[in-house]
């Protein structure tokens, strides 16, 4: 995963932190305006809210927020995990939600199958 330096931050600031990198590696200057816009925000004021944790992003956002930076989804859901779910479950949960297929790797997996299959179909 590309964001694997998070964990060394406790959970509650991972979401936070991985925002604000995003945020400043994005070759936009108005990159927080823009982004709130994406979400459906009207000002940057949320986004900079999200960045010090003290607005957490919703899961709704995840999507967008994926799109909006081009990374995969499911690369966003164990740090959002980290910033809804404290105590013992935490680990627990954040291990399954790193666990999950990213859907490019689905997709080779179906093109793989198809080819097999169709391998075989024509050995019959």
């Amino acid at each position: 995963m590309q964001f694997d330096y998070l964990n060394k931050f406790p959970p509650s600031e991972q979401m936070p932190t991985l925002l604000t990198h995003l945020i400043e590696d994005h070759p936009s200057k108005d990159v927080g305006a823009e982004l709130a816009r994406h979400l459906g925000y009207s000002s940057a004021h949320i986004i900079d809210m999200m960045m010090k944790g003290s607005k957490n992003l919703q899961i709704g956002q995840i999507i967008p927020l994926a799109k909006f930076f081009n990374i995969n989804f499911d690369e966003l859901l164990p740090y959002w995990i980290s910033q809804e779910v404290t105590g013992e479950h935490h680990a627990a949960l954040f291990d399954a939600m790193q666990r999950i297929v990213p859907t490019f790797e689905l997709l080779i997996l179906d093109i793989a199958r198809e080819v097999y299959l169709g391998d075989a179909a024509e050995d019959l």
